[in-house]
């Protein structure tokens, strides 16, 4: 089902506390050096749920609590809150996260139950990040997210991460503390993430300020989308 997406307001969100000096340099790891600049996304649909607050009423409120939350986060997820510069250090200085609020026409069982829902639909609950592919990489947001709230009071949550600085396994690590600390949640290894795989994996002088050794092209991609019954599962 096609719904119209309203985004109503966006806005820079930075950790909410300012990232030690010794902190201020991570280094990109020869791997991800290689990486293209592209943006890897990630979206996640929550249902109306009046025991949990998830209310249409109620989605002003949610959407500060993620603002709060995400902040909080970021303090842990330092370089995600950061600029990288030439391809070889991310420069933490605290810049900040994309984030976005917006409001969709329509009722999230109707889009979650669509199976031939096309790909251009989907993208409407995923930030945008077409504005950045043209600028500089220095200039790029490495960490976008939207919150996308329906009429029947459910909510979709997108995040777009720049797949330099993530992979599957660093983007999970990250949305996981993010729901703990939505939830009020603490939590032991989110203290212990570290950042030091260019310890182990060196950046090259060589590739210079080339984004990417492998630079995408704008061929066609087939997409598949497989829906499984929750009775199946």
């Amino acid at each position: 089902m096609e719904a119209c997406v309203q985004v109503i307001s966006r806005e820079m969100i930075k950790p909410s506390c300012e990232t030690p000096h010794h902190l201020k340099n991570t280094r990109l790891s020869y791997l991800d050096q290689l990486k293209p600049a592209i943006y890897f996304p990630i979206l996640f649909f929550y249902g109306a749920d009046e025991s949990k607050g998830l209310t249409t009423s109620n989605h002003v409120r949610i959407s500060q609590r993620m603002k709060r939350s995400i902040s909080d986060t970021l303090t842990s997820f330092y370089p995600l809150a950061g600029r990288i510069q030439d391809n070889f250090v991310v420069n933490c200085n605290d810049a900040g996260v994309v984030f976005v609020h917006a409001r969709a026409g329509a009722r999230i069982v109707d889009v979650v139950q669509e199976s031939n829902m096309e790909e251009k639909y989907l993208k409407q609950y995923i930030p945008c990040s077409d504005r950045y592919r043209s600028t500089s990489i220095s200039n790029q947001p490495l960490l976008l997210v939207q919150v996308t709230c329906f009429d029947c009071g459910g909510i979709a949550v997108g995040a777009s991460f720049l797949h330099k600085m993530a992979d599957l396994a660093s983007v999970m690590a990250f949305m996981g503390a993010w729901a703990g600390a939505c939830r009020g949640e603490g939590g032991d290894e989110v203290s212990r993430v570290s950042f030091n795989l260019a310890e182990f994996f060196p950046a090259k002088d060589f590739l210079g300020s080339n984004d990417s050794r492998f630079p995408m092209s704008d061929e066609n991609f087939v997409t598949k989308r497989y829906v499984y019954d929750k009775e199946k599962l």
